[in-house]
């Protein structure tokens, strides 16, 4: 990156995906009205009334979560380890992550450049522009992963198909933003299908201006796509593999689909750890962005991915995962 003193690291980038899933469910919880947009959006054909943060262009994020202090996040707290629909976190981890957000200065002063919201409900694809000199910016996107019923069937297309409308989706968002500063440098991260996505642009940029891209619990790609890059120029395709790093849980029943392209990295799962026995939607917990963190100490709240070395692929993963 042009501004190698303000490199994030993957720990930080996870993090900052989270910001994707604050949705009407944690701003209620929270108890948040600062910075938060009321919307409708269509549900069986009746209107829906919900919230959602407001990721408006130039606000910095400290700016964005300001409305998340101490009192609004002793309500997460409060909240314990009961899960809170969407992200599927707990409201410890919200707390936790949240805090983590505000107090770490280059996350907390990073400045939104551009914003995508989904049928009037989910931020989609948020690109943050990193302080530094305007003539060579630097900037992270954040893909958040299946928003919706029309994502859920691009992701059973993508299965077989080179691309897709949502992908493609994906991609001009990337493509308009590289449009409009042709000196930029990127990283970009994604959670599930926005992992998918991240992947996806990654391996098409020929302008060498993704540096890293950081998928977690993400599925890959398709055979048909892998096959037709690689066969284009394999040289080039494995250079731009290595800048992908594939984080996953080793119960994540997502990351074993599809083909993975770079580097995988397995870790300790803590979906179980921090809630209720008998809870139904255990199942998601694998997935979710919460199972990726260890709460070190709850005084501190300090959040850090725990490598997990002793898990070996079983066959049945190594045969989804080709």
């Amino acid at each position: 990156m042009a501004n190698d003193s303000y490199r994030l690291e993957d720990e930080e980038l996870a993090v900052l995906e989270h910001l994707q899933y604050i949705n009407t469910n944690v701003l209620t919880v929270a108890d948040v009205e600062e910075n938060v947009v009321d919307v409708t959006y269509k549900k069986n054909g009746q209107d829906v009334p919900a919230k959602r943060l407001d990721l408006k262009k130039e606000k910095k994020v400290r700016d964005i979560l300001q409305g998340f202090s101490e009192k609004n996040l002793n309500k997460l707290r409060e909240y314990g380890n009961k899960v809170i629909s969407g992200g599927e976190l707990t409201g410890n981890e919200w707390a936790a992550v949240i805090n983590y957000i505000k107090n770490n200065p280059k996350l907390s002063s990073l400045e939104v450049f551009k914003n995508e919201v989904y049928k009037n409900k989910t931020n989609i694809q948020t690109c943050y522009k990193i302080p530094g000199n305007d003539d060579n910016p630097n900037f992270i996107i954040a893909y958040k992963g299946t928003s919706g019923d029309d994502e859920w069937k691009d992701n059973y297309k993508s299965i077989s198909s080179y691309d897709t409308e949502r992908l493609q989706n994906a991609k001009k968002f990337f493509d308009d933003i590289k449009e409009e500063n042709s000196n930029a440098e990127f990283m970009l991260v994604g959670h599930s299908k926005g992992a998918n996505k991240a992947v996806f642009i990654t391996l098409l940029d020929n302008s060498d201006s993704i540096k890293r891209c950081v998928g977690l619990n993400g599925q890959g790609v398709s055979r048909k796509f892998f096959k037709t890059e690689k066969n284009k120029n394999k040289g080039k395709f494995n250079d731009k593999a290595n800048k992908i790093f594939n984080y996953a849980t080793k119960k994540d029943f997502i990351s074993i689909l599809m083909k993975k392209v770079g580097k995988r990295i397995y870790l300790k799962d803590f979906s179980e750890k921090r809630i209720p026995e008998g809870r139904k939607s255990r199942f998601k917990r694998h997935h979710s962005l919460g199972s990726f963190w260890e709460l070190k100490n709850d005084e501190k709240e300090h959040l850090t991915l725990d490598i997990d070395n002793s898990f070996k692929e079983k066959n049945s993963l190594k045969v989804l995962m080709r």
